[in-house]
């Protein structure tokens, strides 16, 4: 399955940033692509897991597999579908906190015929998260 990589930069600190995306419950107030969410384990690090409906996937797994503050967040969603693990690394850049966000996903059973359209429709999902994102925190919305 296809890797997606996006260069994004957002006017705010990168603790603000790395605070919004590592608070997985509150994701439906900002994300269009999360529904209901509820944590299942763990703290609000990694180990964390929970569940959530994601649009497009279905119930989905989610859970944080590295979160190193205003640096680095690695977080893995498992649905019947597919596997996707999603790496944000950050950087301030004056006012402004520069990502780096690569997505990799893994097919799994009859999904594994729409790989050809898969890349497509990741980078349509992840680029319409990511500016949800960047207008949650560019307007106020934290």
């Amino acid at each position: 399955m296809p890797t997606i990589k996006l260069h994004q930069e957002i006017k705010c600190k990168p603790e603000e940033l790395s605070k919004v995306v590592a608070d997985i419950e509150n994701y439906p107030k900002w994300n269009p692509m999360a529904g209901e969410t509820k944590k299942v384990s763990g703290g609000s690090g990694a180990g964390a897991k929970f569940r959530i409906q994601a649009k497009g996937f279905g119930r989905m797994e989610l859970e944080i597999l590295e979160h190193e503050p205003g640096k680095r967040f690695k977080l893995v969603g498992r649905a019947r579908m597919a596997d996707m693990t999603h790496l944000m690394e950050m950087s301030s850049s004056g006012d402004k906190t520069v990502i780096d966000h690569t997505a990799t996903g893994k097919a799994k059973g009859f999904a594994i015929l729409m790989l050809p359209f898969m890349g497509g429709m990741m980078r349509k999902n992840l680029q319409r998260s990511n500016g949800a994102l960047q207008k949650h925190l560019e307007g106020g919305g934290r």
